[in-house]
């Protein structure tokens, strides 16, 4: 028997920002974790079993990427009480050349970076929608 192929709709796609590297339109990861920038087709022969098993890796990323954020958030908290500023003022601060760039600072701006990457896989999931 031949069956459709099973299309998930696009999602909006979020600007992760050099830090994190760039994506393409077309760039998709099937791994252990799946992230997706447009359109993705998935067919299968049994819709009926492929389509629990989608949503449920779905959540299931979404939950770890949820205490990634978390995490990256409280590690963004310890810098800014540590220096006594938010993390959008150093990172415009450190833009304009305000600040010396230091290995801490270094690790800072990664973090800044990788809560920016994480919240948009996660919204990116959030959008999805399985027909």
């Amino acid at each position: 028997m031949d069956y459709p192929p099973v299309e998930v709709p696009p999602t909006t796609a979020h600007t992760q920002g050099e830090m994190a590297g760039e994506a393409t339109q077309d760039s998709v990861i099937l791994q252990a974790r799946l992230t997706v920038f447009g359109p993705l087709l998935l067919t299968t022969t049994d819709k009926t079993r492929l389509k629990p098993l989608v949503e449920s890796a779905i959540e299931n990323e979404k939950k770890m990427l949820s205490l990634g954020i978390r995490r990256t958030r409280e590690r963004l908290a310890e810098f800014e009480r540590r220096f006594g500023i938010s993390s959008a003022e150093f990172e415009h601060r450190l833009n304009a050349l305000e600040l010396a760039e230091t290995v801490e600072f270094t690790d800072w701006r990664m973090e800044i970076g990788m809560l920016r990457l994480l919240e948009s896989q996660y919204w990116a999931l959030q959008e999805a929608q399985l027909d």
